[in-house]
């Protein structure tokens, strides 16, 4: 509907590894031929996966990362854990 559409976060994305000495600079890394996978949100229900492929489509290296880009489903369904589990088993959260 119009005048319904509101600002609801603003964020940045964030290119890291764990492995200290991979992620440098501007994101050169994505520019080399891929060594591992990419982890990106689902661009088709989470906009910050969506703005992740457009960087690498702007980059010119979508197609080289695309066998290496591995996507979280548990985005797709948000409500699906909430509230978070914390401190339970996987059985204790089964039994409801």
């Amino acid at each position: 509907m119009p005048g319904t559409r509101i600002t609801y976060a603003i964020g940045r994305l964030v290119l890291w590894s764990a492995r200290p000495g991979v992620v440098y600079g501007e994101g050169a890394v994505l520019r080399a031929a891929p060594a591992g996978p990419l982890a990106i949100a689902d661009p088709r229900v989470a906009p910050y996966g969506a703005a992740a492929r457009r960087v690498l489509e702007r980059l010119g290296v979508l197609a080289a990362w695309q066998p290496h880009l591995v996507q979280g489903k548990a985005s797709a369904r948000p409500t699906s854990s909430w509230p978070p589990a914390t401190r339970r088993s996987a059985s204790s959260r089964c039994r409801r």
